[in-house]
């Protein structure tokens, strides 16, 4: 979740480099190394079993020994603008720049030909081209996005007139104007602060091939007003250690400025999905007596381990949830995803301070120091497992960065009562947040 300084992440790129040259192929028993900052804060590891004949369909992929079939790949570009119309040149913001690719779905190059067919006058772009150009031209993180539902957050589409007319055979030309806008004001959850407004006026060329569509240049002009805040957050940033310490909050930033973006949009061989997805489906069928032999050894363990620990005082709230999840995803046929949960509740029971597992000393029985160890160890090992059943990491992991800094202060006490707050929070699933990007996992940025 954070890292110790700039020098850190270097250090874990290499680290997880030479990880990865110990174990290319998949082919070993394997254990996923688990941080809450690198590297001074490590957690326990994740064990995994070696599964060959899934690693050897997945490594396909990449060795060229699927067929390829045609996609069609926009390329986007965009930045912000200073006062002479120059793009800035600090582009390590979001703020200020953005680069990624975004693949057109097959229906949408499918809407567009059947549109222009026998029309010689100006015509509507389909809406669900429209909306993905639009939804993807903005400044700033995910959170900001405009009109894509992810978030506790007003949006509104104002205005999507984009625009096509035929200008030769097998040429569109395409203009238009967009605004969008999102807000929230105190997000549920996070308490994140944040807004964005975009404007903009398009221009640009489609080509076809007969009925294919061959190439798609665009250009969007206008103005963009985005800001962002949330608890946690540095407004210092010009200092990369601070805000490497606070990756959960991100950064302050306001910027109102002039905008630009390019499509650049073309049809090009990649791997087929569909035939890497039947590999692994292969893949699956291969190994699948043994996933069920396993989830049901991991069941029993399950079992056995738990009555004498809840009667020990373990938190049985946290087991049914759980227990309906493994139930839910094994009806769903999903059974890799219900071994990693087996996996994941095996972990809690063995983990000291996890509610699900033996009961620790009480804390009554220790020392200042002692209950602060203690309890600073039990919020970072159940951490995980609560973020993964809802949890807002957003909301928890500023608590303990405050504890850390009360006893780095000679403040013991007061750091006490902030992991007795934290504590609190996981032990109470009426006051736990809810997760952003509305319950799904946290996704990439676009850089």
């Amino acid at each position: 979740m954070h890292f110790e300084g700039e020098s850190a992440v270097e250090s874990f790129l290499h680290h997880s480099l030479e990880r990865f040259k110990q174990n290319q192929d998949g082919g070993q028993a394997n254990s996923t190394e688990r941080y809450l900052k690198f590297p001074s804060q490590r957690l326990e590891d994740m064990q995994e079993e070696p599964r060959s004949a899934l690693a050897s369909a997945i490594l396909q992929r990449t060795r060229g020994a699927t067929p390829f079939s045609d996609e069609f790949v926009l390329q986007l570009t965009g930045r912000a603008l200073d006062a002479k119309g120059n793009p800035l040149t600090d582009t390590l913001q979001q703020e200020h720049y953005v680069e990624h690719k975004i693949v057109m779905p097959p229906e949408l190059e499918q809407a567009l030909s059947q549109a222009a067919m026998g029309k010689e006058r100006r015509f509507a772009l389909p809406d669900g081209l429209s909306r993905l150009l639009i939804e993807h031209a903005f400044l700033g993180q995910l959170d900001v996005q405009p009109i894509v539902v992810h978030s506790q957050a007003q949006r509104a589409l104002k205005t999507c007139s984009l625009w096509a007319e035929k200008i030769g055979k097998e040429r569109l030309r395409i203009d238009g104007d967009s605004e969008v806008s999102v807000a929230a004001d105190g997000r549920g959850g996070d308490k994140a602060v944040f807004s964005n407004d975009v404007k903009l006026h398009w221009t640009g060329f489609a080509d076809f091939n007969g009925t294919n569509l061959t190439s798609l240049l665009l250009l969007s002009r206008g103005f963009e007003k985005v800001r962002w805040a949330s608890p946690g957050a540095t407004s210092s940033a010009t200092n990369k250690d601070d805000a490497l310490n606070v990756l959960t909050g991100g950064h302050i930033f306001d910027m109102a400025a002039n905008v630009i973006f390019g499509f650049e949009g073309k049809a090009t061989k990649t791997r087929s999905a569909a035939v890497a997805s039947a590999a692994l489906d292969r893949a699956k069928l291969a190994e699948s007596d043994n996933l069920s032999h396993r989830i049901q050894q991991k069941l029993s363990k399950l079992q056995s381990s738990l009555p004498p620990r809840i009667a020990a005082g373990g938190d049985q709230e946290l087991l049914e949830p759980r227990m309906h999840k493994i139930e839910s995803l094994m009806r769903a046929e999903r059974p890799d995803e219900a071994e990693h949960m087996l996996d994941s509740m095996l972990t809690m029971i063995n983990t000291p301070g996890h509610p699900l597992a033996t009961p620790t000393v009480p804390s009554a029985q220790l020392n200042l120091p002692q209950r602060i160890q203690q309890k600073m160890t039990t919020v970072q090992s159940r951490m995980p497992a609560w973020i993964e059943a809802g949890g807002n990491q957003l909301v928890l992991a500023p608590k303990l960065q405050q504890a850390r800094s009360l006893m780095e202060g000679g403040r013991p006490d007061e750091a006490e009562r902030m992991l007795d707050s934290a504590l609190v929070l996981m032990d109470h699933p009426d006051q736990r947040p809810e997760r952003p990007f509305g319950g799904k996992a946290w996704q990439p940025s676009q850089k």
